[in-house]
């Protein structure tokens, strides 16, 4: 048995360890399945899962955007189709998810686990790439150098590109060693087409043809000119074919990828306050942060210089496309460092190399090759190990946004909820009633019921929050980011702030009408603050109207309706409704000393010029029984408006 055992390890110890490796890396990225939901936190997932939406309703293999090649929109596909199997989604229904939320977590959970697979399958191609150097041992210190790197862990449990972009960067390598060892003609159509293929992740890869391409140089000396142009056409037609293979819907949809690549372009090209063109200290800091860390930085340029010792085109060639990368997004006004993916992942093969080499030149003083491979990755892997550990438990922490959620879930639900750049939830609805940028907009909805402020503070740390807003809770952002970004949330008494038209009037059942706020528009699909003035213009379709009421007792009669009726002059009926007063918060459950502020918009056909009179109380819809209203004797309360002449 002994025996048998020790042949199974010495014929699969390369598989076993590699397999370790690939458990491990599988077990740190695991947590970024459910990581956030159902928030998203990386804007380009919804982006994905919405055109994946459309594929399902459309019965459709075309994607409707171009702003980005669609092989990673195919991969995705494919693993939210076979994750639907199991949890099953009706594509008549899928709500489309915004920038930062969405209602529907199964597709995401099942397009994460896809990029899950596709970060693990990375690590086995840069394992297979450095034995194709014949590294030997050194492999496996690139696959556990991506296995455990924090950015590689967090890229790989989300719905974007970049993880695939990794993937082919070893794919474009390991062919381009092959070819480099068997120089044919069928070689050569490999390489072009899986450059092609990696096109289909990201534009931006479709620059890899310049490591074929140097290969050439043997030619160029030779003077052998019909084979130059041969194999350059091989790799400019290998390359197209590959990419029309990933994006098929090119063919019939010029002005839209024309329209699309206009439109990263300027996006790249645009002002950003907080980077500026060549912002060296922002790339090294994020190199020696999460791309590789400070010991990987350190082993990656020895591991670069040693391989271009031996000046080999393959490797040269690399380097040029590494530089090219560089200086292109080094150039942009934005930076996004998820695009520097195949320089982060090609490090690994580097330091592979110099890890190697390290351990050969500590020979001399250290004769036991174990002894000098655990002493060289105990340093290397010092940094990445705790690195990883960190991200690994960031990710199991609530995301801060939830944690927003469970702070406001204590609070009043009637009043209004605003934040800025970001929603919160409550019962899994989005409660934030408005996104505000400036300390004015947050002076308006003060008169308007507001109840709580959320305020992200890693992108607004300078605003200015005005009295009597008070500090109800401060959340961290973490070190790696893993948790979210910083927020605050602020709080006031609502009602002490609260202006609005009319005359306060109590009721038989507990509630208290303190007035309304008005506007003349258009049909509303959310909460907006409105005015206290009475005089609104002609134009619009809609009587924009907002009643504050607050509730003294909680009600005794939980099926309250509230009814709203305009009246012209002569006391004609207009228009007219009825239904709950909060169909998201029943007033069965509003809670004495809350302010609850109720949507009562009046649709309206158009309004002459004149005086009008807005009618709103609280009805029984079983028996038409109205709720009794002080300073009234047929339980209504009544506000006079006037529609000024055009």
């Amino acid at each position: 048995m002994i025996h048998a055992i020790q042949r199974i390890w010495q014929r699969y110890v390369h598989h076993i360890i590699l397999g370790i490796i690939i458990i491990c890396a599988a077990i740190l990225r695991w947590p970024m399945v459910n990581f956030a939901l159902p928030y998203t936190p990386q804007p380009d997932e919804p982006y994905v899962i919405n055109m994946l939406f459309d594929m399902f309703r459309f019965h459709s293999w075309i994607p409707n955007n171009f702003d980005r090649p669609h092989l990673s929109v195919y991969v995705t596909f494919v693993g939210v189709w076979l994750g639907q199997l199991f949890t099953p989604i009706d594509p008549a229904v899928l709500a489309r998810g915004t920038d930062r939320i969405t209602m529907a977590s199964a597709p995401f959970m099942h397009g994460r686990i896809t990029m899950i697979l596709v970060g693990l399958a990375s690590i086995i191609a840069a394992y297979w790439h450095a034995r194709q150097y014949q590294l030997g041992w050194a492999a496996f210190v690139a696959a556990g150098w991506l296995a455990l790197l924090p950015f590689h862990q967090e890229q790989s449990g989300i719905i974007t590109p970049d993880i695939m972009v990794g993937l082919f960067t070893f794919l474009i390598m390991a062919s381009c060693w092959q070819y480099s060892l068997t120089p044919t003609t069928r070689q050569l159509w490999i390489v072009a087409l899986i450059c092609g293929l990696a096109t289909g992740t990201k534009y931006n890869l479709a620059a890899a043809m310049i490591i074929p391409a140097l290969m050439q140089w043997p030619l160029i000396s030779q003077r052998a000119w019909r084979p130059l142009l041969r194999n350059i056409v091989i790799i400019g037609v290998g390359t197209l074919i590959g990419f029309f293979i990933t994006t098929p819907g090119i063919f019939w949809s010029i002005n839209e990828i024309r329209a699309n690549l206009d439109s990263q372009i300027s996006h790249y090209s645009r002002p950003d306050a907080n980077f500026k063109p060549w912002d060296w200290s922002y790339y090294v800091w994020f190199f020696q942060h999460e791309g590789w860390l400070i010991t990987g930085s350190i082993a990656t340029l020895a591991g670069m210089v040693i391989v271009l010792r031996h000046k080999r085109l393959v490797d040269i060639g690399m380097l040029v496309f590494i530089i090219i990368q560089l200086v292109f997004f080094l150039s942009r006004e934005r930076h996004y460092m998820r695009n520097l993916m195949p320089i982060v992942v090609y490090a690994a093969f580097y330091i592979a190399q110099s890890s190697n080499w390290t351990v050969d030149s500590l020979r001399r003083w250290i004769p036991s090759l174990p002894l000098r491979i655990i002493i060289v990755c105990g340093v290397l892997f010092s940094q990445p190990v705790l690195a990883s550990v960190a991200q690994f438990q960031f990710m199991q922490r609530p995301y801060n946004l939830l944690t927003i959620d469970a702070i406001t879930a204590t609070q009043p639900r009637g009043t209004a909820h605003i934040c800025t750049y970001e929603p919160i939830t409550i019962a899994q609805t989005p409660s934030c009633d408005a996104i505000v940028n400036n300390t004015g907009d947050i002076a308006i909805w003060q008169a308007s019921g507001l109840q709580q402020l959320v305020i992200n503070r890693s992108q607004f740390a300078q605003l200015q929050i005005p009295a009597p807003l008070t500090l109800l809770q401060s959340i961290p952002s973490s070190f790696y980011g893993g948790n979210g970004e910083a927020f605050a949330i602020y709080t006031q008494d609502p009602i002490s702030q609260l202006r609005t038209a009319g005359q306060p009037a109590t009721t038989s059942d507990g509630v208290q009408i303190l007035g309304m706020r008005l506007g003349r528009g258009e049909p509303r699909a959310r909460i907006s603050p409105l005015s206290p003035v009475t005089q609104l213009p002609a134009r619009g379709s809609t009587l924009n109207l907002n009643l504050y009421v607050t509730v003294i007792t909680p009600v005794s009669e939980p099926n309250w309706w509230l009814f709203v009726h305009l009246f012209d002059a002569n006391g004609t009926k207009i228009t007219e409704r009825a239904n709950p007063p909060r169909p998201d918060y029943p007033i069965a459950e509003w809670k004495a000393g809350e302010l609850v502020f109720v949507n009562a918009d009046l649709l309206t056909p158009p309004l002459p010029a004149g005086e009008y009179t807005i009618v709103v109380g609280f009805f029984r819809p079983s028996d038409g029984a109205r709720m009794i209203i002080s300073g009234s004797d047929n339980g209504t309360w009544q506000l006079p408006i006037t529609i000024k002449a055009p």
